[in-house]
């Protein structure tokens, strides 16, 4: 993904590389996303989900502990484990169970709109607590953001449950907070520990248990085929290796919120990748929206210099 952002840089130079960084791993998160789609007519939500995070976790600690010959962090202040463990509890755990019962709950498109509420939730979060304020004009592209999608998203039906709607609300909250966690740990150990390790430690703190829950009530599944292995092991690459490595690196440089609306553009990159891959169509009303969405997210990206 190129060189490693840091305070040596030039500030704009560094805050494009790390816009083009996430845009990538966002689409390719969207492209594993698609392709994971027919895979889960054929398999539980549940299984798919584990073993994605047990085959990404494998290659995440070869990488670490094989391939970097890196060891577990004995300095680092005692204010950043329960950070860290918050980060892989949060987003291993309770951000991917909250977002299940959603969507198992409520229709897939009004799911879809619901999350995207995590952008402005982030924001609030992290004038709060990081006092990290985001400019007028940011604020606006994030609502130009989020009106976009929901335009995009075409028909946003009614929630049907209303215990779907507080799970998802809470996912949103948890995943708004890790945001910004993420984003503390980035600059309060910057030149402490890497990104990659930080991403290890989440592991082992939240998708270490996940693993283990998995293989204690299912045991290893069988799979229709090698096509399926390699959706699953491509979407575990994406979700626990380069995602949050990317992550945690450009946090270094970009706030919490100006990430958390860059990844709403993946309902966007679905999209693109739906029309060849299944086959999909979009109609006026989606590609308005798309322009919509992507000059909120051009907005959102061009931060004040107070």
């Amino acid at each position: 993904m190129g060189p490693a952002v840091t305070d040596r840089m030039p500030v704009r130079f560094a805050r494009r590389q790390a816009v083009l960084e996430s845009l990538v791993i966002v689409a390719l998160a969207a492209l594993g996303a698609v392709l994971a789609k027919d895979c889960l007519r054929r398999i539980p939500v549940f299984s798919f989900s584990w073993l994605q995070v047990g085959l990404g976790g494998l290659l995440l600690g070869f990488v670490v502990f094989g391939v970097r010959g890196e060891r577990l962090p004995r300095r680092l202040p005692a204010s950043v484990w329960p950070k860290i463990a918050a980060l892989g509890l949060g987003n291993f755990i309770v951000v991917r169970l909250t977002f299940l019962i959603s969507l198992d709950l409520n229709p897939a498109t009004t799911h879809a709109f619901l999350v995207n509420t995590v952008g402005l939730m982030t924001m609030v979060v992290s004038a709060i607590w990081m006092r990290e304020r985001p400019a007028l004009l940011q604020i606006l592209g994030a609502l130009a953001t989020f009106a976009g999608l929901a335009l995009f998203l075409d028909e946003v039906q009614a929630p049907t449950s209303g215990r779907g709607v507080a799970a998802v609300a809470a996912g949103v909250l948890v995943l708004a907070v890790n945001n910004n966690v993420a984003r503390s740990i980035a600059l309060q150990c910057r030149g402490r520990i890497s990104s990659v390790m930080v991403a290890t430690l989440a592991f082992l703190c939240g998708g270490l248990p996940l693993v283990a829950c998995g293989l204690v009530t299912e045991g290893l599944p069988r799979l229709g085929g090698w096509s399926d292995w390699g959706v699953i092991a491509l979407n575990g690459v994406l979700h626990v290796v380069l995602g949050p490595i990317v992550w945690n690196r450009v946090l270094r440089v970009l706030h919490s919120y100006e990430i958390a609306v860059l990844a709403g553009s993946s309902v966007l990159w679905a999209a693109v990748f739906a029309i060849p891959i299944l086959g999909e169509r979009l109609v006026a009303q989606q590609w308005l929206g798309a322009v919509v969405a992507i000059a909120g997210l051009v907005v959102v990206q061009r931060r004040s210099r107070s």
